[in-house]
């Protein structure tokens, strides 16, 4: 994924999971072509169940402040990021906050079906 616009202020994309989903973590990476060293550096996750919600920012163990995750430092390593607390959700949003050169990323999240 690429920010679509260079200069958009508040980057995002999005994942809809079809059904709500634990989720535990996540991985990500930068681009892949050896002649854009493009990746993110840190960044935040907004979480909601339903499409009506309001996303939630995840949070520290305490709920205090959002967590802001650290990513990459090169764009060909992943770099898996543990969630202290599970999240329940079907609709997950990425917010890159610092990157190199451009917003670009490959993600995966790591979770499970509730049932």
């Amino acid at each position: 994924w690429a920010s679509k616009l260079a200069m958009d202020a508040n980057p995002w994309i999005e994942v809809d999971l079809a059904e709500e989903r634990l989720i535990a973590g996540i991985v990500t990476l930068g681009r892949t072509k050896a002649d854009f060293d493009q990746y993110i550096k840190t960044f935040q996750i907004k979480y909601r169940s339903d499409e009506s919600d309001p996303f939630t920012a995840y949070t520290n163990a305490e709920g205090s402040e959002v967590s802001i995750f650290v990513a990459n430092e090169f764009r060909n390593e992943s770099v898996f990021n543990g969630f202290n607390a599970t999240i329940l959700a079907r609709y997950v949003r990425l917010y890159p906050l610092e990157y190199n050169d451009y917003p670009t990323l490959r993600w995966e999240l790591f979770g499970c079906v509730t049932r």
